[in-house]
């Protein structure tokens, strides 16, 4: 109750001896400490990062489905990628949108296809970042994702490819969703 002996501090010194002063302090000091953790989650919940029971409020804002059972990172990270895609698409764009979903996007080239590189991506869940994608890009341009590990070797996956399908492969090939080598 360092906040009663605060309170208390302010007194005349013959008051402060006084039990009834005390139980009041104690009182508000109990109701200053709750209004005070109050707010300083409100403050955690403006930001997207931090926020927690709002993140419900930013879903239904920007016309994302709630979904309570899904991972609070994940959902941030729609939250993120659904802010960050305003405006014509371009590579920095896609850059923003990759980059809410993993910290290991290493960078993002365009040459007519849309290619997002990663580096050592273990967590990487291409799905989402695809799904995320491809609410926001242009319908006629494709993107491919390159994921690099640490043994240097390179997988080129598609968005539409099953999960279960994808795997490393050497850096001179890439993956199509056929299931056909392009060398």
């Amino acid at each position: 109750m360092a906040r009663a002996d605060d309170m208390l501090k302010r007194l005349q010194p013959f008051q402060r001896k006084s039990k009834v002063f005390k139980a009041i302090f104690d009182a508000e000091a109990t109701q200053f400490d709750k209004r005070e953790a109050i707010i300083a989650d409100l403050h955690n919940q403006m930001s997207v990062d931090t926020a927690t029971w709002a993140l419900s409020i930013y879903e239904r804002e920007l016309g994302i489905p709630v979904d309570l059972s899904k991972a609070i990172d994940l959902r941030r990270s729609h939250i993120k990628s659904k802010m960050r895609g305003v405006g014509k698409f371009s590579a920095s764009m896609a850059l923003a949108i990759a980059s809410a979903f993993s910290d290991h996007v290493s960078d993002v080239s365009f040459d007519g296809r849309i290619r997002i590189h990663f580096e050592g991506a273990a967590d990487l869940s291409l799905t989402e970042i695809g799904k995320a994608l491809e609410e926001q890009k242009p319908a006629h341009l494709a993107c491919d994702y390159q994921a690099a590990n640490y043994k240097s070797e390179v997988a080129f996956v598609s968005p539409h490819t099953p999960i279960a399908l994808i795997s490393t492969y050497q850096a001179c090939g890439t993956f199509s969703a056929g299931g056909e080598y392009e060398l």
